[in-house]
């Protein structure tokens, strides 16, 4: 994410990251610029199959527990694979401009 950031490749710099978790809820990543209004969320899969848009989903979900300026800010998405994404997601990510997808290989 470090190097996402310091190459300009995501929608703004951040300068917090890290995994967010409470009680119910966990996510993989979160990163936000703490003076302004822009959070990332995401998500990283090392599975066999592709990701599909069932991550985006319940992601969606999940980030109604951050409460970091919960009415006020920008949110964008990122997503990790090791396997790639099903053409549902690179298609949704396609149509959206707040879907960030990378792969990973090993």
């Amino acid at each position: 994410m470090w190097e996402l950031n310091a190459k300009g490749r995501l929608p703004f710099c951040f300068d917090k990251v890290g995994r967010w978790w409470n009680n119910n809820t966990e996510i993989d990543l979160v990163a936000y610029d703490s003076t302004g209004q822009d959070i990332l969320f995401g998500e990283c899969k090392y599975t066999k199959e592709p990701m599909d848009i069932d991550i985006f989903y319940t992601l969606l979900e999940k980030k109604k527990a951050v409460i970091w300026n919960k009415d006020n800010r920008r949110e964008s998405f990122i997503f990790f694979s090791i396997n790639g994404y099903t053409e549902r997601m690179k298609a949704l990510a396609a149509v959206r401009n707040d879907i960030l997808l990378c792969e990973q290989t090993l």
